[in-house]
């Protein structure tokens, strides 16, 4: 019983020498890769200037300093967006949806 003990004891502890020589080969692999840079994402033009237009309209205030947002105008303003949706790039297209949804969530509060 004793040298089956001894025999299951010296198995283990020569397995974990192998196992942390793997693991220190992988940490030695993912040292040598560079970090992939991906480019930021950026609005068309002249999407970001009517964007900008939604989020003037959301954030009016009326005479007392409360919160008054313009829902329609960001509406036709979001309406102009969406009829010109096939000319946009997919992160445009990812903002007006962003912003559709936003308006519709506000509203139902």
């Amino acid at each position: 019983m004793k040298i089956l003990t001894s025999f299951i004891f010296a198995t283990l502890f020569a397995f974990s020498f192998t196992t942390a020589v793997h693991l220190n080969a992988q940490s030695a692999d993912q040292k040598k890769k560079k970090p992939v840079y991906r480019k930021a994402r950026v609005l068309q033009a002249s999407t970001a200037k009517k964007i900008v237009k939604i989020v003037e309209a959301l954030e009016e205030m009326d005479d007392e300093g409360n919160e008054a947002p313009d829902w329609n105008k960001a509406k036709e303003i979001l309406t102009e967006l969406y009829n010109k949706r096939s000319e946009m790039k997919s992160y445009d297209r990812s903002v007006m949806w962003n912003y559709w949804g936003y308006i519709y969530f506000s509203e139902e509060i």
